[in-house]
């Protein structure tokens, strides 16, 4: 006989290293999900069920409904931080500048700058602490 089952898990990403996410079953805590600890599973008996997913900024709710045999899989996916987005417009100016060098064979100062425009707008406020729930089966 088959059981139903519910797992919640998150990907073993190194940029997501410092998430981490409290699991609530129907108001009961099941547990927390960080890098080390990536998958929470249980069984539930057939139902309706709210599942509680939250971190220390914001929290989701969820209802699953489970039919006999069912396993439904939940992924926590986080959105992007602030780190990250510098990080990522950091390495395309320092490149660009590279670029620059090799195929110019000087350093021009107004193009130095251009790649650098994009840091300027870069603000923390426009990167939310957050995340999204997807269910799959």
């Amino acid at each position: 006989m088959s059981e139903n089952k519910i797992i919640i898990k998150t990907t073993k990403n190194v940029f997501f290293k410092s998430k981490k996410y409290e699991v609530k079953l129907n108001g009961n805590s099941i547990g927390e999900i960080n890098f080390e600890n990536t998958k929470i599973e249980c069984n539930v008996p057939v139902g309706k069920h709210t599942l509680e997913i939250g971190n220390k900024n914001s929290f989701k709710i969820k209802e699953i409904e489970i039919t006999k045999g069912q396993l439904k899989i939940l992924t926590i996916n986080p959105s992007a931080t602030y780190n990250l987005g510098l990080g990522f417009f950091f390495g395309i100016a320092i490149a660009s500048i590279i670029a620059q060098f090799f195929i110019l064979d000087k350093i021009s100062l107004p193009l130095i700058f251009i790649p650098l425009i994009p840091l300027v707008f870069l603000k923390k406020r426009h990167f939310s602490d957050s995340f999204e729930i997807t269910v799959s089966k």
